[in-house]
């Protein structure tokens, strides 16, 4: 006799995304995902709504440094040689940050093979990471749930490392709307704008920064001292007001007494350079000559 084993995934209702913090987000997710990616991880669980349900899930890898050299060719292979960030498509360096506790690389598997990859890096001093890097083999772009993909990601990292970072944040290409999209339904609000900050595929293009907070981050380790804006940082202020509820702000117009002679001295002595490394990156120093005032960006 043949018996069949219908499965049942958990469904998400998607009125439950669009989510406010880290901890409402992994309060429906940390409990549906087996969060070990040293196995790897299933993503056995449903959306209902159009979101892709109907492709195909990864199982979800932590990367090892012998994995390096698929994520540099997959990065090499996405944008064809013109990735603005250089030491991505450098297997030793790739190898170095997997290395790394400072950086972690998630692979996307399917059929055992590695079809795309997402990586955090983590500032543990300021209790920060940044998400980015995701990319999808080209055959793979229009088959692989990118959905479930990113979320199964952010389940692993917000929950592994929730205890030492409490603040996550990202940049989405304005020409990709759909990497808006689903960020946002992760939770994660765009509060800045970059105009022309990168080139990909030869072209100039804009960028969006979306951050996503642990709650206690603006409850309890906010400075309670009411800021003072100047009229330039207000629109900004209101629209993080709008989605963080900061509270009371007051408006300030600075009279700054320049000495101008003191000025003119400074000037001359002023000095620049632009240092730039062997990946293409740029650093300005600002020096003043006869004091070890100095800054690099």
């Amino acid at each position: 006799m043949i018996t069949q084993e219908i499965i049942q995934y958990p469904i998400i209702p998607y009125k439950k995304l669009r989510l406010n913090s880290v901890d409402e987000f992994l309060e429906i997710f940390e409990d549906v995902l087996d969060l070990d990616l040293e196995h790897g991880m299933e993503l056995d669980f449903l959306i209902d709504t159009k979101l892709g349900n109907d492709k195909i899930s990864p199982t979800l890898v932590l990367a090892k440094p012998k994995d390096a050299k698929v994520i540099a060719s997959i990065c090499k292979e996405v944008y064809d040689g013109t990735y603005p960030y250089k030491e991505i498509e450098d297997e030793g360096m790739v190898k170095k940050m997997i290395e790394s506790p400072d950086n972690y690389f998630i692979l996307f598997e399917i059929d055992g093979e590695v079809a795309g990859c997402f990586r955090c890096a983590l500032d543990f001093e300021h209790k920060k990471g940044y998400s980015g890097g995701f990319m999808v083999k080209k055959k793979y772009q229009k088959t692989l749930d990118v959905t479930k993909s990113i979320i199964g990601s952010y389940a692993w990292m917000w929950k592994t490392f929730k205890k030492e970072i409490l603040m996550w944040y990202c940049e989405n290409r304005t020409a990709h709307a759909a990497s808006q999209y689903i960020t946002s339904v992760c939770g994660i609000n765009t509060v800045a704008f970059f105009p022309n900050k990168d080139v990909f595929y030869d072209k100039v293009e804009s960028d969006v920064m979306g951050i996503i907070y642990r709650e206690k981050t603006l409850r309890k380790y906010r400075e309670r001292k009411i800021p003072v804006l100047i009229s330039n940082a207000l629109d900004s202020f209101l629209h993080c007001d709008n989605l963080y509820n900061l509270g009371n702000f007051q408006l300030a117009s600075p009279d700054l007494n320049l000495d101008y002679d003191k000025i003119y001295e400074l000037q001359k002595a002023f000095r620049k350079d632009l240092i730039t490394d062997k990946y293409g990156y740029g650093y300005h120093q600002f020096f003043i000559r006869g004091t070890k005032s100095f800054f690099t960006f």
